[in-house]
């Protein structure tokens, strides 16, 4: 843009490297200029930016775990001495739920033998084994004490650990939002190990750092699961 006549300059230019070259007779004859950048920061480029920490044990208390988050420029003096205006949008940070050991725990006897003759069987083929004859059998059987197929048991683990459903059970502070949900398992995994959830906030010279926490209804999600696995056999 032409400062001084406030005219929006088509100007064509060259990108050489980590650089812009513009040819200056295309200028009209004028003192001030602005040229704006769009475009995505670099993850090493926004880690060296942004400083982004997050608790790996959450404090808990009455069936609630909390995890603090924390958000940051780096130098926002030095970065201001660079750039007259910073905006970062959606600053993302994650923090991860275990919820392995809380399916584990609260899950009927029967569908967790099923689930983990089913995890067996499945690593036995994803390894190339041969003599699987034996876990076939017992997968067979056990697959007859169970109220509910495989395919029943692996959609409802599925809907259990979907974004769609865990939203209800976490909670984030202001200025923080909520982004995405979702499982973190090994491929031959039936039950995720962990949740990871993301969350966001804007970071800019006025606003150079963000603290936040993410609650998770730990309590309630567990009775939900116990829930729904009764709810599963029940109609079997």
């Amino acid at each position: 843009m032409d400062l001084d006549t406030t005219q929006l300059l088509g100007f064509s230019f060259d990108s050489n490297g980590n650089s812009w070259n513009f040819d200056a007779d295309q200028f009209p004859n004028s003192e001030r200029f602005l040229i704006t950048l769009k475009g995505k920061v670099s993850n090493d480029l926004l880690a060296r930016l942004v400083s982004v920490k997050v608790a790996t044990d959450p404090s808990r208390q009455d069936g609630i775990e909390r995890f603090w988050v924390h958000s940051a420029l780096r130098d926002a003096s030095i970065l201001q001495r660079v750039w007259d205006e910073l905006d970062l949008d959606r600053v993302s940070c994650d923090v991860r739920i275990g919820v392995e050991r809380l399916f584990t725990s609260v899950i009927p006897h029967e569908v967790k033998n099923a689930l983990l003759i089913q995890k067996q069987l499945l690593n036995a083929i994803a390894h190339g084994e041969r003599n699987i004859e034996g876990l076939k059998s017992r997968y067979r059987a056990q697959q007859r004490r169970t109220k509910a197929s495989p395919a029943d048991l692996l959609e409802l683990v599925m809907k259990l650990v979907s974004g769609d459903f865990v939203i209800d059970y976490v909670k984030v502070s202001s200025p923080y939002v909520l982004g995405l949900i979702e499982p973190v398992k090994a491929l031959t995994a039936i039950i995720p190990e962990k949740l990871k959830v993301g969350v966001q906030t804007d970071l800019n010279f006025q606003v150079p750092a963000a603290k936040g926490d993410v609650v998770f209804e730990r309590g309630n999600y567990s009775q939900s699961i116990s829930v729904a696995f009764k709810d599963l056999l029940g109609k079997k």
